[in-house]
């Protein structure tokens, strides 16, 4: 984990949200925060500083919003993302449901098929655009189409 429960308590206080006061409880949230964060580690920008270490931060190489930061160093944007996505596990979202999942139209002829498509026409923007998703996407990479070439 990046944040303490304390740190993580006195953030949603600071942002308006009720967090359990089952330590246990908020513990898992922070776990799983943290866990999602690790899941993105190929496009995270820079690289682990130790091979063994548990979780993708620290990290060498680590450059976010024209800022070096030591490879020592737990960038804050990383503690407030593991915070958000914790909050918004809090609330009941699923950090790994597909946020652009079309629904299933279905067609129904009488005495013939019964045909179901997704259908872009039907959907309202679904799309999941979270505070925590958006501070993520600042510690990816840029998407490129080049393959890193590493000599050994």
């Amino acid at each position: 984990m990046y944040v303490t429960l304390d740190e993580y308590r006195a953030y949603a206080i600071e942002h308006g949200y009720e967090v359990p006061e089952d330590d246990q409880e908020v513990s898992v949230q922070l776990v799983r925060a943290s866990q999602f964060i690790d899941s993105k580690e190929a496009q995270l920008i820079g690289r682990r500083t130790d091979r063994d270490q548990q979780h993708a931060y620290p990290r060498d190489g680590l450059r976010i919003d024209g800022f070096t930061y030591d490879s020592e160093e737990i960038p804050s944007l990383v503690k407030n993302c593991q915070m958000e996505l914790a909050l918004e596990i809090n609330s009941g979202i699923d950090l790994y449901a597909p946020s652009d999942v079309l629904p299933v139209v279905k067609e129904r002829v009488e005495g013939a098929v019964e045909v179901g498509y997704a259908s872009p026409a039907k959907v309202e923007a679904k799309r999941r655009e979270s505070t925590a998703m958006n501070m993520l996407r600042r510690l990816m990479r840029a998407p490129s189409m080049s393959i890193p070439i590493v000599r050994v």
